[in-house]
């Protein structure tokens, strides 16, 4: 049990169970928390700080005895499991680099309040995780991870960001990656709310992970892609904004590609889009989508489940096409080629799943428009489109419409 510490060199305590009672915990160097759990057990409910001139790590699982907010600073910083063993969740919780080092995440984190990493290098999950910001309250804290690198230290690790509830918080990302070692095996984020759905603000230009298992990326919430963003998931699905939300831009028209073309000889990842709008101001850019198989095996399917406004939507690898319901997909002057990025080769099966699956392709503006191709129409899907309409501008300079 420690009330308080302060020390100019490093502090380090190892036991089963660490008690601190106090609010404020200081190390001039290195500071390190070992054993099985770690209790914040003032009794007025205060913030507690931590805070390590260099490395800071926290091996135990933690909790509190009372609601309360934990900053943590550190040039390195560890953490496990952040739960409620002690009877209460911790409300905000903050780690912060003080030097170039990255934060590591052993744990799962349930929290009520915000979670905020900050001035660090990479963040690394080590085991797969949840990080959670509600515990069944109205609102959902926030996820703040900037524009911070993602990405594990081991293969096999499934990251899943949830800020969901009847006022989802928002979420901001950074790049998803490799950078601590390994990519995450999957990545799921969902920030729906039945009130408010929440922001999911991608600083980052790219998520990748190495897949392998039946999901690879799901965004679900408000999606805003603040760069060119590229989604690589190799043999694994793709879903963005399939269970609610958006994918929209602040303003410039960014674009968004997505391959889910595996390495071996296998069938490539099916990808699932929702609504795509202005939600944020603007537009997303060109949509290039590759759901090639390699070797013989067969592409996988792009399902559309709500209307798609964006520059362009290309197609690569000739899979199916799957319409859940009545959708039109908007490119005012830009092409929609489904099948393939070459009009001739476009040859993509277009059907409807369900009973009302209707299709309305527009690409005609006042100055132009886009070429549309695609392949057979048919019900394979389980359901015939009950009606098809193209609309390239009969009179427009470039108007094509080809069917394959």
């Amino acid at each position: 049990t420690a009330s308080r510490a302060g020390v100019t060199g490093g502090f380090s305590i190892s036991a089963p169970t660490v008690r601190l009672d106090g609010l404020l915990y200081r190390a001039g160097t290195t500071l390190d928390i070992a054993g099985q759990r770690l209790s914040l057990a003032e009794s007025a409910g205060a913030p507690v700080e931590i805070r390590a001139g260099g490395a800071l790590a926290i091996g135990n699982a933690l909790s509190t005895t009372s609601a309360r907010d934990l900053a943590i600073y550190g040039s390195t910083i560890g953490i496990n499991a952040v739960d409620n063993l002690d009877g209460f969740h911790v409300q905000n919780l903050s780690l912060t680099g003080t030097g170039a080092g990255s934060v590591a995440l052993g744990g799962s984190v349930a929290i009520t309040g915000d979670f905020t990493v900050a001035s660090a290098t990479g963040i690394v999950a080590s085991s797969s995780l949840t990080i959670d910001t509600c515990q069944g309250g109205a609102f959902a804290g926030a996820v703040n991870l900037g524009s911070i690198p993602v990405s594990a230290s081991a293969t096999g690790v499934d990251l899943v960001i949830d800020s969901s509830a009847t006022n989802a918080g928002d979420i901001s990302l950074g790049t998803i990656g490799s950078a601590g070692g390994q990519a995450l095996r999957s990545f799921r984020v969902t920030s729906l709310g039945a009130g408010t759905t929440g922001l999911i603000n991608i600083n980052g230009s790219s998520i990748s992970v190495a897949g392998g298992g039946s999901t690879g990326v799901s965004l679900d919430g408000h999606v805003v892609l603040k760069a060119n963003l590229s989604i690589q998931s190799p043999g694994a699905s793709v879903a963005l904004a399939a269970l609610g939300g958006s994918v929209s831009t602040p303003g410039t028209r960014y674009s968004l590609g997505i391959n889910t073309t595996p390495a071996p000889a296998a069938a490539g990842g099916t990808v699932t889009l929702g609504w795509f709008n202005d939600n944020a101001g603007g537009l997303t850019g060109p949509v290039f989508i590759d759901t090639s198989g390699s070797g013989h095996a067969a592409a996988g399917t792009l399902t559309l489940l709500n209307n798609l406004a964006l520059g362009s939507l290309t197609l690569e690898g000739a899979g199916k096409v799957l319409l859940g319901g009545p959708v039109r997909i908007e490119a005012l002057g830009g092409d929609v080629l489904l099948g393939s990025a070459t009009i001739a080769n476009a040859t993509s099966t277009i059907t409807g799943t369900v009973s009302n699956s209707s299709l309305t392709v527009v690409t005609a503006n006042s100055k132009g428009s886009g070429k549309v191709a695609f392949g057979t129409v048919d019900g394979s899907g389980g359901g015939f489109l009950t009606s098809l309409t193209v609309d390239a501008g009969i009179d427009a300079p470039s108007a094509q419409v080809r069917l394959n």
